[in-house]
């Protein structure tokens, strides 16, 4: 891989181990399904100019999102941790809690296995507890699933409802978003900044 002529931060990779059993990638995907491991993805990027990674979690389950954070334990080359929690989930309190008390966890990652946005009261009140903390929220949306429009619609649902919460916290971030027209008018002093 050639040398990049600056740092560069990749800001998404997944770790696994296939010995673990995944749910994701399954068998059928060949290129994927390996182990790759954090020494192993540094070893190829240190070389060709990538300075930090953060890491974005594939699995839902709960179990593996800990053994991904045992693995990047200790590892400054790995700037931050997005966890995987659905919105709305009885159990998403108690797990925000355990995963919050480490701070490479950033945000989190939802509806990828459990697709459904239905914008009611419990995933709106997940959401604005991630704004409170200053967590980030990345909801796959492609198509009918999770339509552009409906993560829009749960973004301004947690605005409007949380007066009380600070400037900064009022953030929305959008990822995975193809063919996006965005308006420069409504970027932040730091997307300029980045973009410049």
């Amino acid at each position: 891989m050639p040398r990049a002529s600056g740092p560069i931060i990749d800001t998404l990779v997944h770790f696994w181990d296939t010995n673990r059993g995944i749910p994701w990638p399954g068998r059928e995907f060949r290129r994927l399904h390996r182990t790759v491991l954090p020494g192993q993805y540094k070893g190829l990027a240190a070389p060709a100019g990538i300075v930090g990674s953060g890491v974005v979690e594939a699995s839902d389950r709960f179990e593996d999102q800990l053994w991904v954070l045992e693995q990047l334990d200790g590892d400054d080359f790995f700037r931050f941790y997005v966890a995987m929690l659905e919105v709305g989930a009885d159990d998403f309190v108690e797990k925000l809690d355990r995963l919050a008390d480490n701070p490479l966890v950033v945000g989190i990652r939802s509806s990828l296995w459990a697709p459904e946005l239905k914008v009611d009261r419990g995933q709106i009140e997940h959401c604005a507890l991630l704004a409170e903390r200053r967590m980030t929220l990345d909801v796959v949306s492609r198509g009918a699933l999770n339509p552009k429009a409906l993560v829009v619609r749960l973004a301004g649902a947690v605005i409007s409802g949380r007066a009380r919460l600070t400037r900064s916290a009022r953030r929305c971030r959008a990822e995975h978003l193809r063919r996006a027209r965005v308006d420069p008018r409504h970027w932040t002093s730091a997307d300029r900044a980045r973009d410049a």
